[in-house]
């Protein structure tokens, strides 16, 4: 499967979990190859495009912010949205980034936290940046990693 995400390889090694679709699809890292990461299906289901991606107990670096996520705040902008949700934030300054974006594109919208990753839940310092940072705070149950 293909993954947006450039820096996976290098976010774990053999024997890590990685999480699909909030959990839903799981696979075991068998071996990674600079670029290609080689897996094993422990929990399978059907997968479509733009799901999700975690690893089990959190660490994973992807960006919050995807170039659809930034191409959907300015439509969000256009069609002037009351909320934008902000999805696998790791901290604070993720929600504020969005909220820059917004701002400049005209979107005055209130910024909601849906936060899916272990980290930003089991460590305090994040999860208080994340809560000061946003107007609503939602945890998917993927978060508990």
């Amino acid at each position: 499967a293909g993954l947006e995400h450039n820096a996976a390889p290098a976010d774990g090694g053999p024997g890590e979990i990685l999480l699909l679709d909030d959990g839903r699809v799981q696979l075991k890292v068998l071996e990674v190859q600079r670029r290609k990461v080689f897996t094993e299906v422990t929990v399978g289901g059907p997968l479509s495009n733009n799901k999700g991606i975690n690893k089990l107990g959190g660490g994973l670096s992807a960006e919050a912010l995807t170039e659809k996520d930034k191409a959907d705040i300015q439509t969000a902008a256009l069609i002037g949205v009351d909320y934008l949700a902000v999805s696998f934030p790791r901290c604070g300054e993720d929600l504020n980034y969005a909220r820059r974006l917004a701002r400049d594109a005209g979107c005055d919208a209130k910024i909601v936290a849906k936060v899916e990753r272990a980290e930003a839940v089991c460590d305090q310092s994040a999860r208080d940046e994340i809560i000061l940072a946003s107007g609503v705070v939602l945890v998917a149950r993927g978060a508990r990693g």
